[in-house]
């Protein structure tokens, strides 16, 4: 027989998800947690929010996982800590222009893999991405390309412009996003 959890803060006994801070040990990493199952339910542990968040997703994972409504989870325990304090990914956006909802599909698919930092690269000579008022040309320009081969020219010969960049409000609108799932974006 199986019982339903419940989700619970604090310290309260019975069968539910808790999920604990408890401080940060000397040495330990910040994103460090220990995910516990046993049959009086799931507890959650770390020493800091990031460590936290971590377990949580270890925990969204075993349980999406199943293909159903409900769900067992074998009994266990996983103490995890990163061995590198910098897992990335880096995109592009210089010459492959992404959409911010874009970007925040893949800042979701990092947080899932504990990935924390996102190398953003904004700028090169294929294109330049970041809105600065004080210069609009830098944009208006520079935020066009031409794709190298064929599909740089339309039928007619004139050049197929690939077009984009972000205004200042959707880059901090981003960094937001990153900064909710602990993810650090480095430009």
């Amino acid at each position: 027989k199986t019982t339903p959890l419940q989700l619970k803060t604090g310290n309260g006994a019975g069968n539910g998800i808790r999920f604990r801070l408890t401080g940060l040990r000397n040495g330990a990493s910040p994103e460090a947690y220990v995910l516990n199952i046993d049959n009086t339910g799931i507890v959650v542990e770390a020493g800091d929010e990031r460590g936290l968040f971590n377990g949580v997703m270890s925990l969204w994972q075993l349980l999406a996982a199943h293909q159903a409504t409900a769900v067992s989870l074998p009994a266990l325990r996983i103490d995890d800590a990163p061995r590198f304090a910098w897992r990335g990914f880096m995109l592009d956006s210089a010459r492959h222009f992404w959409s911010v909802e874009q970007i925040k599909t893949l800042l979701d698919a990092m947080a899932t893999q504990k990935l924390n930092t996102f190398h953003w690269h904004f700028t090169d000579d294929q294109g330049w991405r970041i809105e600065i008022k004080r210069y609009p040309k830098l944009t208006e320009i520079g935020g066009c390309r031409v794709p190298q081969g064929e599909a740089g020219r339309k039928a007619d010969g004139t050049p197929n412009l690939y077009c984009g960049h972000y205004t200042q409000e959707q880059i901090r609108e981003v960094v937001a996003y990153a900064a909710a799932r602990h993810i650090t974006i480095v430009p």
